[in-house]
C-alpha cells in the first residue's frame, strides 16, 4: 500500500506523454481523497490501492483508502470511481490490464511513480 507521506510529499511526476500525464491524473485523485477523508474522520490514512478495471468505453479507475479513527479504532474505506476514455490510458498498461480479468491493482507501478520524485 502506498504511504500517505509519500503521496502528500509528491509534487508532479516530471516528463512528458501519456504515461506521465496519466500518474499525474492518478496522484491528483488521491491527493482530493486524502484532503477529503481528513475532513470527515477523525483520523490517520493508513494507505491507498489503485485499481483499473475495463469498461465497454474505456477504463475506471478505482481508488480505495483505508483510514482508522484515532478516538474510536474504526476502520474505514473510502472508495472513489473515476471514468477514463481509452485513449487516456498508455498502451502498456491497457496490455496488463487485458491480460487479466476484473480489476488490475495498478499500485505498485504508481509506487514506484511516487518514488522516483520523492
Amino acid at each position: 500500500m502506498i504511504a500517505t507521506a509519500v503521496i502528500i510529499g509528491a509534487g508532479v511526476i516530471i516528463g512528458t506523454g501519456l504515461l506521465i500525464k496519466f500518474w499525474n491524473t492518478i496522484l491528483q485523485t488521491v491527493k482530493k481523497i486524502i484532503e477529503k477523508v481528513s475532513n470527515v474522520v477523525k483520523g490517520v490514512l493508513k494507505g491507498v490501492k489503485v485499481f483499473l478495471r475495463r469498461t465497454s468505453d474505456g477504463f475506471v479507475q478505482i481508488t480505495k483508502s483505508y483510514s482508522q479513527d484515532i478516538e474510536t479504532k474504526k476502520w474505514y474505506e473510502t472508495v472513489v470511481k473515476k471514468n477514463l476514455l481509452d485513449d487516456e490510458v498508455p498502451t502498456e498498461i491497457k496490455e496488463k490490464c487485458d491480460a487479466l480479468d476484473g480489476e488490475f491493482d495498478i499500485t505498485d507501478e504508481f509506487e514506484l511513480q511516487l518514488s522516483a520524485i520523492a
